[in-house]
């Protein structure tokens, strides 16, 4: 039976619901307000110029796609995002998250000039973006959980066997939320050649407050919620420059029309060595360098980090890089369609840049890199730019993982 509430009752009602309505209005306002200082900060309300300085156009690659030179690994319907090789072969990819592949899966080893699904990855993770493999056959995969929005950024490692039936589960570390909280984007990382320690890239595009995060694995292995630590928050190399990004001139990154992307510290690579840190966000025309003992160091002050910071060289609008056992850094130069170098050198004038393979077929949007044996450069192609320019991307396809036979290898896994 139904009874009417008394008139006082539906002024309370009408009272509380006004209040709720009042926050719920606030708080929308509030979000509003950050996400517009946001990108006011980067000036994607506004056109930019180019990334100067660097005339890819003009330079001719050192390597052609033919075989023995630069070849094709497989060819997928769905992008691939990120890639490590074995040192004895084995090639694992995850599919970019920006794509979903018909049969569900997160992650794929190749087998047989074709993929079989890793369930047993996919079970462990939400959003991936990134996947090293350590000189001790460990598999480290980097969950950024969808900015922090769909649960817990963590880690997660897996011990590789001789094939992907033997690979088990070693263990996951959550992130606390001081090192990446909500908002954060765990997007690249690192590990030292002892895989003591990894280096990571916040690209931090819902928060805004892109840094370096540095962790200790050991402690991490141990569950230590003082693991990880964020430096240079807020620096201008991690931050990116007011530049306009334009795959091959008919992809620019303008979203709904008025919104120039601009994206943070995201490349990051360490030498085989340890010894140096290079990095840098998306949208900047300059590849940055910092001394990793200083990163590792937490008694190092803020000052002595920062004038630490090194202008490494001129680079091209960037995603993945690496580098090799001659210090050359690898870079993904995907508004062009291809893999450049900048060549080791004593000082910025003497560090130069070239081609190695453009190819528009074969790298759309070149985005992860990992050597593998016998000096084999392995690179996904993630197409995000179809993603971006609301294409349908099946027609598109093929998505290729190519390998590039280069003239210096380095440590397979990364």
């Amino acid at each position: 039976l139904f009874v009417r509430p008394p008139l006082a009752c539906h002024t309370a009602m009408a009272g509380k619901l006004a209040l709720c309505c009042a926050l719920l209005a606030a708080l929308v306002s509030v979000l509003v307000g950050v996400v517009v200082n946001t990108l006011s900060g980067r000036g994607a309300f506004f056109p930019g110029p180019r990334v100067g300085g660097v005339d890819l156009a003009s330079l001719a690659p050192l390597r052609q796609m033919q075989p023995g030179h630069a070849e094709v690994v497989v060819s997928l319907d769905t992008p691939s995002g990120n890639i490590a090789v074995s040192a004895t072969g084995r090639v694992i990819f995850n599919f970019h998250p920006e794509h979903t592949e018909p049969s569900g899966a997160k992650f794929a080893e190749v087998r047989q000039g074709s993929w079989i699904p890793r369930r047993d990855l996919d079970s462990q993770v939400n959003t991936v973006l990134s996947l090293r493999i350590g000189p001790s056959d460990r598999l480290y995969l980097l969950d950024f959980a969808f900015h922090g929005l769909a649960g817990t950024p963590k880690l997660v490692v897996f011990q590789l066997a001789a094939a992907a039936e033997g690979d088990a589960f070693l263990w996951s570390y959550k992130f606390p939320a001081a090192v990446a909280g909500l908002g954060s984007m765990l997007n690249d990382f690192n590990l030292s050649p002892d895989e003591a320690l990894m280096y990571i890239a916040d690209t931090s595009v819902v928060a805004n407050t892109p840094a370096l995060v540095v962790c200790d694995t050991v402690r991490m292995a141990a569950q230590d919620q003082d693991a990880c630590h964020r430096l240079l928050e807020g620096h201008a190399s991690v931050m990116p420059e007011v530049v306009d990004i334009n795959i091959n001139g008919d992809s620019p990154m303008v979203l709904l029309g008025y919104l120039h992307l601009r994206i943070a510290v995201d490349s990051i690579a360490l030498d085989r060595e340890g010894r140096w840190l290079y990095y840098a966000p998306v949208s900047s025309g300059t590849l940055w360098r910092v001394p990793a003992k200083l990163l590792a160091d937490r008694g190092t002050s803020t000052r002595d980090l920062e004038n630490s910071v090194e202008r490494f060289s001129a680079k091209p609008i960037t995603d993945g890089i690496t580098v090799d056992d001659d210090g050359n850094v690898l870079l993904t130069a995907f508004e062009h369609s291809a893999v450049a170098m900048v060549s080791a050198g004593d000082s910025y004038e003497e560090r130069t840049l070239s081609v190695v393979l453009r190819d528009v077929e074969h790298l759309q949007w070149p985005d992860g890199l990992s050597f593998g044996p016998d000096r084999w450069l392995y690179v996904t192609s993630s197409a995000i730019h179809h993603k971006f320019m609301n294409r349908e991307v099946a027609r598109h396809s093929p998505f290729h993982i190519v390998r590039i036979k280069m003239d210096a290898g380095a440590l397979p896994g990364q």
